[in-house]
């Protein structure tokens, strides 16, 4: 590889006062400059294929907000089934116990009893009926078919992307490649979801901070805003038991009885999610997991610079 010396850099940032140069002049040499580090900048896309900082933050920004929505809908959508399985097999044992009792119509000597069935059968089929509008009303088999959907097509391209950006770079696609094929879907996935009530949504980074905080500590936003989960578990147990019906309703004075008022299982989430976020960002930058990964990109803009006679100076890449 052959290089040229070009000028020094320091030279151009001198002020005013420090050189005779005249307007002009300064004009040209920062000209000469910016072409310079143009070129610089065009090599380095030619090694990195179009990679750089600022695309690859681009991307791990896209991946944070990909996987964020990913997790909370995948819990969301496992407790809406929950709760339809629950609706569902108490409709079940509802319309079965009335199809049992309405055998014992056939006995006619007892009108007691008679009477009594009668009761039984019209009580149960009106629940039934109840449940089953409540469940109609509620769109829960219509809302678990759109959020499967959503979220298998969003695992599917969290994968993807990932699998790309975390490959060297002798073997993965250009970055303008990639923006060509994924960009229009990662945005799609973002900005259009299924509608989540805020307090569904809240609901769920509850669950996630205060029951899953080891995996809530490797994900985003949980290990990049500070106190994230701790407050998000404060803040939804404040609204949750606001005013002494929800208190009654959710068992507020039970959990305090028997725990301290979750304190003690908060307290438990709250020293893991600390623990395993600490143990994330000590992680090497050679590490996949670490918020400082070394992309992998083969050359920067600071790696073409050399020194020589103890001034700053640039390789000519023209002639590479």
């Amino acid at each position: 590889m052959s290089s040229q010396t070009s000028f020094d850099e320091n030279e151009i940032f001198k002020s005013p006062t420090d050189f005779s140069l005249k307007e002009g002049e300064i004009d040209i040499n920062c000209q000469k400059y910016l072409m310079e580090k143009e070129r610089v900048q065009r090599t380095i896309d030619i090694y990195n294929k179009g990679w750089d900082k600022n695309s690859v933050n681009t991307v791990n920004y896209w991946m944070d907000y990909l996987s964020y929505c990913c997790l909370i809908y995948h819990f969301y959508l496992f407790k809406l089934k929950k709760i339809e399985n629950y609706w569902a097999w108490t409709l079940i044992i509802l319309t079965s116990l009335s199809s049992t009792i309405s055998l014992l119509q056939y006995n006619n000597e007892i009108e007691e009893l008679e009477l009594a069935i009668n009761i039984s059968i019209t009580f149960l089929t009106l629940f039934a009926t109840l449940i089953s509008a409540w469940m109609k009303k509620q769109n829960y088999v219509e809302h678990i078919s759109e959020l499967s959907k959503y979220s298998l097509k969003i695992n599917k391209l969290k994968g993807e992307v990932n699998s790309i950006i975390r490959e060297p770079i002798k073997n993965r696609m250009s970055y303008n490649d990639f923006i060509s094929k994924h960009k229009d879907e990662i945005v799609d996935c973002i900005s259009v979801r299924p509608l989540i009530s805020p307090m569904d949504w809240k609901e769920t980074i509850y669950i996630i901070s205060k029951y899953y905080p080891e995996l809530a500590a490797y994900e985003y936003p949980w290990k990049k805003i500070p106190n994230y989960g701790e407050n998000a578990m404060r803040t939804f147990e404040h609204i949750r038991y606001k005013g002494l019906w929800r208190k009654i309703k959710h068992g507020y004075f039970c959990k305090w009885f028997l725990c301290g008022n979750s304190r003690f299982e908060r307290d438990i989430a709250t020293s893991i999610l600390r623990h395993d976020k600490q143990f994330y960002e000590k992680l090497p930058k050679s590490d996949f997991d670490s918020r400082q990964y070394d992309c992998g990109m083969l050359h920067s803009y600071d790696s073409f610079k050399c020194e020589d006679s103890n001034k700053e100076k640039f390789i000519d890449v023209t002639t590479i």
